[in-house]
């Protein structure tokens, strides 16, 4: 009977401790709100490289004046949001630390908010605020450059003060860069990642990730968004050009039905890539309808890919349109295999291909496209 309770004893203190433990691995948030009644607080993690939004965990305010606890899934370091539903509020917080305090104390007005605890969460907070300050000025500076162009002023005088108004605009987004450079928290990093903008400096973002990377190596997310990135840049790195054969290509198209650039090879073919959303692309039209009527149905087809992701807009165009040639799409846009594969990196773009597969033209302009056709059909 003794070991029979000291056996008991023992699993209740496993139990006991081993839940504690398990929960001391994790962030604790604690949520002080105020002034509040009946509304319910939503914490969800904010979704990173394709990933769904996450819900973490709800609950609702009984008092007007509570505290709610919250426990993290996971203490790897990532950033969240808290939002009040039927109101605009909402703040995001890094789990940087095992007890986080948020006290809210109006859920109505924006910023009525303070965070403890988290040194990350307040450092972004800081620069976020200042960087929108920046941006202000910005605009300002931008509105009465627009009043001085209105008024007749001197051009010379616009022009210089147009390019300060870029200097500061790239300073704006330098600061990204600089800020991203110094983070401690790997969350931090993450979160603001999709500010830094090296425009076409594709060696430059390269070293950038490498050098964080770096920083950061056992942080999951920062190792994966790196291996994205450089086989994203592959595309800027690599190109195809005349003379080389295209790979195959597999999307749906407007019927959902999957289509491969290869079932038509035999014949020429017009590819090019376009989106509901691009005016340049529009350029194209007049001039693909013409190359579908000249050239013979047995020798020549037109391929057009909308890299585009709203699907029901694309279905509405090509419907007012009523063209007769396959329409495929790329709902991923310029995360999905349409640029892995053909390594463009912009819009309106084109390829000529023969019917060997081989590149015979590509970046056709829209006045040239049935002239290059017809060159190359015999």
């Amino acid at each position: 009977m003794r070991q029979r309770f000291t056996f008991l004893v023992f699993l209740y203190l496993f139990f006991l401790y081993g839940c504690r433990s398990g929960d001391s691995e994790r962030s604790k948030i604690t949520v002080h709100i105020h002034y509040a009644y009946g509304f319910k607080v939503v914490l969800e993690a904010i979704p990173f490289s394709g990933e769904m939004d996450k819900l973490v965990d709800s609950a609702t305010i009984k008092t007007g004046d509570d505290i709610i606890y919250f426990y993290l899934p996971s203490n790897e370091e990532r950033a969240y949001v808290l939002r009040v539903d039927r109101t605009n509020f909402q703040m995001v917080f890094i789990s940087d630390a095992k007890d986080i305090t948020i006290e809210i104390n109006n859920v109505i007005l924006p910023n009525q908010y303070k965070v403890y605890g988290s040194k990350a969460t307040n450092s972004v907070h800081d620069f976020l605020n200042a960087q929108s300050n920046r941006m202000g000025d910005i605009r300002k500076k931008n509105s009465g450059i627009d009043s001085l162009r209105r008024s007749g002023a001197d051009a010379r005088l616009i022009d210089s003060l147009k390019k300060l108004s870029d200097g500061d605009l790239k300073d704006f987004f330098q600061r990204y860069v600089k800020f991203e450079d110094t983070v401690s928290s790997p969350g931090a990093f993450l979160y603001l990642y999709n500010n830094v903008d090296y425009e076409n400096d594709f060696a430059g973002l390269k070293d950038f990730m490498l050098r964080n990377a770096k920083r950061f190596p056992d942080n999951k997310q920062i190792q994966k968004l790196k291996d994205e990135t450089l086989d994203y840049l592959k595309i800027f790195e690599e190109e195809y050009n005349v003379g080389d054969v295209l790979p195959e290509l597999v999307l749906p198209d407007r019927m959902g039905i999957k289509f491969s650039t290869y079932s038509l090879k035999g014949k020429f073919v017009f590819i090019d890539f376009w989106s509901t959303w691009c005016e340049a692309c529009m350029q194209y039209d007049k001039e693909k309808e013409k190359a579908k009527k000249i050239f013979a149905p047995e020798k020549f087809e037109i391929v057009s890919i909308a890299l585009d992701a709203e699907k029901e807009a694309w279905k509405n165009y090509l419907q007012q349109k009523k063209y007769d040639w396959p329409q495929l799409i790329d709902e991923k846009m310029w995360n999905g295999p349409t640029l892995k594969a053909y390594k463009i990196d912009s819009i309106p773009f084109n390829f000529l291909v023969a019917p060997d597969g081989r590149v015979l033209a590509k970046a056709i302009k829209p006045d040239s496209v049935v002239a290059v056709i017809s060159k190359n059909i015999k």
